[in-house]
């Protein structure tokens, strides 16, 4: 119920952005948003408040999909439009989920993999390794939990992971990640089930418009500024939620010498594990590195950046 009151303070309040910062972060806005408005083929008055939420593309609980269903409502109630953006920039811990079988007597849980183990990496760089596992996920685990279905009151009733994985099994794994087959089969079977339409994007596209470099280009001219507000603001989190250790909720961002952590992952493609990222100013411009071989000028960076496949 206090939803609209709130978007409508929140439109009042980045009306005062650019004066309280001194960046034309409303000019920023309105890029970003024809940016993933034409991303997504549409076109949508620029006065129409976006609702946004998010999550990693994993197969995730109920309780998280439900945010769809709630942003999707939001979003109906204020006359906005709803976005969804898949964190693809967080890791793939594991390509299982837990499935209960046995009896009800002695119940346990399986780990049912939907594809073949991998190094952890980003979401964004996870491609689909096994297609014989991806196709038979759904199968094994129906057969898991056949036992306790058997028990049900309905036992005939169709499970979530059919309807899902009757879309999934028909993706091109050849060139869509793990991710893309996920987050479409997910977004095909929300349409089923009436859902209105969300938009649908991927951090790691948001990283490569142009909208997002500027920002960037922002916090990365003005590290000595960024790192010290940011671990400010860490040191009164802690004291106010009575935190003893200087690891929780995160570490403080760091200094190497003339290099500054920002609070930002990066990798590469010969490895795609995350690593930190610290930055230094360069000759009136800046350049990021890994500490680790791996170091690029801003220009070097925003070149990679447009060149990496949608």
């Amino acid at each position: 119920a206090v939803i609209p009151a709130l978007v409508a303070r929140n439109l009042e309040l980045a009306k005062d952005w650019d004066r309280l910062s001194g960046y034309s972060f409303s000019l920023l806005r309105q890029e970003a948003r024809r940016d993933w408005l034409l991303g997504n083929s549409r076109d949508v008055p620029s006065s129409k408040p976006f609702i946004a939420t998010g999550h990693q593309p994993s197969l995730y609980h109920p309780g998280v999909w439900c945010k769809n269903f709630l942003l999707a409502k939001i979003a109906g109630d204020v006359q906005g439009e709803a976005l969804n953006l898949t964190v693809d920039n967080d890791t793939v811990g594991t390509a299982t989920i837990r499935v209960p079988t046995g009896t009800v007597q002695i119940p346990r849980v399986e780990e049912i993999p939907f594809d073949a183990p991998a190094e952890q990496m980003p979401w964004e760089e996870r491609r689909v390794l096994s297609q014989q596992t991806l196709a038979s996920f759904a199968n094994r685990v129906l057969a898991d939990y056949a036992p306790l279905r058997s028990t049900c009151h309905t036992p005939s009733s169709p499970l979530l992971v059919e309807r899902l994985w009757k879309s999934a099994r028909q993706r091109d794994t050849s060139r869509l990640g793990l991710e893309a087959v996920l987050t479409c089969a997910r977004g095909e079977m929300e349409r089923e089930l009436g859902l209105p339409d969300i938009l649908e994007n991927r951090v790691s596209t948001i990283c490569r418009s142009s909208a997002w470099f500027q920002v960037l280009d922002v916090l990365l001219s003005r590290t000595k500024e960024c790192q010290s507000v940011y671990n400010a603001a860490l040191a009164e989190y802690r004291v106010v939620n009575n935190l003893r250790g200087i690891s929780h909720p995160v570490p403080d961002l760091v200094q190497d010498g003339d290099w500054l952590e920002m609070p930002f992952w990066i990798w590469d493609a010969p490895r795609p594990q995350r690593r930190r990222l610290f930055a230094r100013s360069l000759a009136g411009s800046w350049e990021v590195t890994d500490r680790a071989g791996l170091r690029l000028t801003k220009d070097q960076l925003w070149e990679r950046a447009i060149q990496l496949p949608d």
